[in-house]
């Protein structure tokens, strides 16, 4: 999810629903995208992970029209098949 929401800034594309920016930035403030710091091993051990909330958000976001259409667009920008 954390690639999608960074390639959709590049390609111009936003979220179709702005009620779920505050989602976005949970989701992209929980990766090593927005903390380069984080490692992979703080990124596992989060609470956050694997939380009701991270699911949620996640989920939510999957249904965004926009999401959808930077995932359309996917060979435009590296997308890691277990991203999919």
């Amino acid at each position: 999810m954390q690639a999608i929401l960074v390639a959709m800034r590049g390609m111009g594309i936003h979220l179709a629903d702005p009620e779920l920016v505050d989602m976005a930035r949970s989701v992209l403030k929980h990766s090593q995208v927005c903390d380069p710091q984080l490692s992979a091993k703080d990124i596992l051990n989060s609470d956050y992970l694997a939380s009701d909330i991270m699911i949620g958000h996640v989920q939510s976001l999957w249904h965004d029209e926009g999401i959808r259409k930077a995932y359309a667009r996917s060979n435009e920008y590296q997308l890691l098949d277990c991203a999919a």
